[in-house]
């Protein structure tokens, strides 16, 4: 009995794929424990990094069967054609082999063989056709070689000429220059008596100047010490209206501390961003598992530094950014982990908000200390509740908000916030 592994490398394929988009429709208990895992991946992706694992499980009688099944829902009057052993000769001889492995009506084996055969002649001439096609390929670049080298060779030919013409003008402007260079040492000889004279005159000069210089110095020791005797007075002046001003603080300090007495004020934690309405905290709400799956990260580092700064950060843009071949729940905690690090590091303040539209099971971990977590409501996405709290935060207050997203960042933008792409954080979280 031919097994897949026997199979010429484009029927396997064939095989395999039709196996991997049956994996999609069949029902749980009937797909082998090695593939329950790989059933999770998209259809393409099953057939290119599982190959092996399902080939090894189509040779289970009963998970084949279980496939031919549904390949013949599935491929409809063309595995009705094969099964009945009147395949279309029009047919891809591939898909006719692949078809048969599967389906094995009667007589299958022989069918295979005769199919097998007219696969490889159809790869022989394609293997011909590509011979035909490359040695035409090779005699093209062969005459342009040709054509290149007879230009190249004219080229250099003018080059040569004009190298020569080159020579002869430069041996004359060898001639022409020595004729000049005995003209300048004579004037070199005239110029020389010039700087002997204006040597003479340099040096009374400089005695001028040395008397000058020994004057300016005693000047100088004389402005230093009048310096030093003004900087004293300065200091004692300086730390009078120090002790002034301290004294004077101490008395507003006293002064609203009464005043808050007086008032009676609690004291209070509460930040802008936690009077926003309308989203779901981290660790009451249940989100589900499921979903699809340059940018100077200094700058933003940069940013946070800035006192009383309030990050807001896009989630999933952020997550999908720098790992969305993860699970949603899996991107959560690895960016909120990672945002609690930067927020203990810089003191900043952090908001992350994630799209709530689509409700799981799976309760996501609580959110990490210094890092508020917020999920939208039905019906919200993430966007408009971000735009809640750039709204909510009181003008003059630094604002940065971490997105992708046009509108969300064009919103941050009119707001006068500062609007960072998701990459940045993700580089930043990396680096750190």
């Amino acid at each position: 009995m031919t097994t897949a592994s026997r199979l010429p490398p484009t029927v396997r394929t064939r095989v395999i794929g039709l196996a991997a988009d049956a994996l999609s429709t069949m029902p749980a208990d009937e797909v082998p424990a090695s593939l329950r895992q790989v059933a999770r991946f998209a259809p393409r992706k099953r057939a290119s990094t599982a190959a092996g694992p399902i080939a090894a499980a189509l040779e289970d009688e009963r998970f084949r069967a279980s496939v031919s099944a549904v390949v013949r829902s599935a491929v409809g009057e063309l595995a009705t054609a094969v099964g009945s052993g009147q395949a279309p000769a029009t047919a891809d001889p591939v898909d006719v082999a692949a078809l048969l492995w599967l389906l094995r009506p009667e007589g299958w084996e022989d069918a295979l063989a005769a199919s097998l055969e007219s696969v490889a002649a159809a790869s022989s001439h394609d293997a011909q056709r590509e011979s035909a096609a490359t040695v035409a390929r090779l005699e093209a670049d062969l005459t342009a070689e040709r054509d290149l080298r007879r230009t190249e060779t004219a080229a250099l030919r003018e080059q040569l000429t004009a190298a020569r013409s080159e020579l002869d003008r430069s041996g004359k402007e060898i001639r022409r220059a020595a004729d000049r260079a005995q003209r300048a040492e004579a004037a070199a000889r005239s110029v020389d008596a010039q700087v002997a004279a204006a040597r003479v005159e340099a040096e009374r000069q400089v005695t001028e100047l040395e008397a000058e210089v020994r004057r300016l110095r005693q000047r100088l020791v004389e402005a230093e010490a009048a310096a030093t005797t003004g900087k004293a007075a300065a200091r004692r002046d300086r730390e009078g209206d120090t002790m002034r001003l301290r004294l004077l603080l101490d008395s507003l300090l006293g002064a609203a501390q009464g005043l808050r007495r007086e008032l009676a004020l609690p004291p209070s934690d509460q930040r802008p961003g936690d009077l926003v309405e309308g989203g779901r905290d981290a660790a009451s709400e249940a989100l589900t598992a499921q979903g699809r799956s340059p940018d100077d990260p200094a700058f933003l580092d940069r940013l946070l530094t800035v006192p009383g700064i309030h990050m807001i950060i896009d989630g999933y843009n952020v997550t999908k950014t720098g790992y969305g071949g993860l699970s949603l729940e899996m991107q959560r905690d690895r960016l909120l982990a990672a945002v609690a690090g930067l927020a203990a590091r810089t003191g900043a303040e952090v908001t992350v908000v994630f799209d709530g539209a689509e409700r799981g099971t799976v309760a996501p971990s609580a959110a990490p200390r210094g890092v508020r977590v917020r999920f939208s409501d039905p019906g919200v996405i993430a966007d408009e509740l971000i735009a809640r709290f750039v709204a909510e935060e009181p003008p003059g207050r630094p604002l940065v908000v971490v997105s992708t997203d046009g509108e969300v960042a064009a919103h941050a933008r009119s707001a006068s916030a500062y609007s960072v792409p998701s990459i940045a954080l993700v580089r930043l979280l990396d680096r750190s």
